[in-house]
């Protein structure tokens, strides 16, 4: 059964850390769309190498469960990040490992940030429900189409 109630995708616009050397602060969109429910895009803004931007689609649960434990075994991987010297009343972080052919970068976001997030987007479609948002024959479609 699929819901047919449109709903406006989320997007939270939030900056962090691409760990270096040198470290350099980024804003990137986090976004969600109820049509496609178990998967959130990490949106980073264009640059010289990638004049489109980049977009990385991860699993909504692999990014809740890296709040609190390693999460994740493909391209994109989730953790709590600590660092040596840091400040302990500083926010803490979490870590996105992105994993490309030959290459690795890794992004912290700031936890409560990516904390809000989540929590609107499992307002939107919550824990359990996703599989009455997806509509398989559209799914199906556009497949076929992109083949």
């Amino acid at each position: 059964m699929v819901q047919n109630t449109p709903a406006q995708p989320i997007t939270h616009h939030i900056v962090g850390m691409l760990i270096g050397p040198p470290d350099t602060l980024v804003t990137l969109a986090l976004s969600y769309d109820a049509a496609d429910p178990y998967t959130a895009s990490l949106v980073f803004p264009a640059t010289e190498g990638h004049p489109d931007g980049v977009v990385w689609d991860i699993d909504r649960g692999t990014l809740a469960q890296g709040l609190t434990r390693p999460a994740g075994d493909g391209d994109v991987r989730v953790a709590p990040h600590t660092r040596h010297g840091r400040n302990p009343r500083a926010s803490r972080g979490i870590a996105l490992d992105f994993f490309g052919p030959g290459q690795f970068a890794r992004m912290v976001l700031n936890q409560t940030d990516l904390t809000r997030f989540l929590a609107d987007t499992y307002e939107a479609v919550p824990s359990g429900t996703e599989p009455t948002r997806l509509d398989v024959d559209d799914t199906i479609a556009r497949l076929l189409g992109a083949a």
